[in-house]
């Protein structure tokens, strides 16, 4: 049992691991494969929370907590990366706003021209 606990946690280990190489330079864009790494992560976070739930924090074999540990910075990592993405993506919408401003002035100002003549 203890194998097969140690053995899911190094997988979502893993998957975060990558998540966080592949993330760290490309913030998250949220096109179709970010979503897919994102409901790949979920499954990760699935996959671990019995063991979080369980009794895997009190084993006291230092591979467990080493691997707890990892966890946690990969957690602390991903949370990061999501803020950068976050306030990107906030960024974005503003942007966007502006530009719609300011297409809509246009597109008022080419009506009122456009009735002149």
């Amino acid at each position: 049992m203890k194998r097969r606990y140690l053995e899911i946690l190094r997988g979502a280990n893993a998957a975060l691991a990558l998540y966080c190489q592949e993330h760290v330079a490309v913030p998250v864009q949220f096109n179709d494969d970010d979503l897919a790494d994102n409901r790949f992560l979920g499954a990760q976070f699935q996959a671990v929370q019995p063991l979080l739930d369980g009794d895997i924090q009190h084993f006291a074999e230092p591979v467990f907590q080493r691997e707890l540990q990892l966890y946690r910075t990969h957690l602390l990592r991903v949370r990061k990366l999501l803020q950068v993405s976050q306030q990107l993506t906030i960024q974005q919408i503003e942007q966007l706003g502006i530009k719609r401003t300011h297409l809509d002035a246009a597109r008022r100002w080419c009506e009122v021209f456009s009735e002149q003549f």
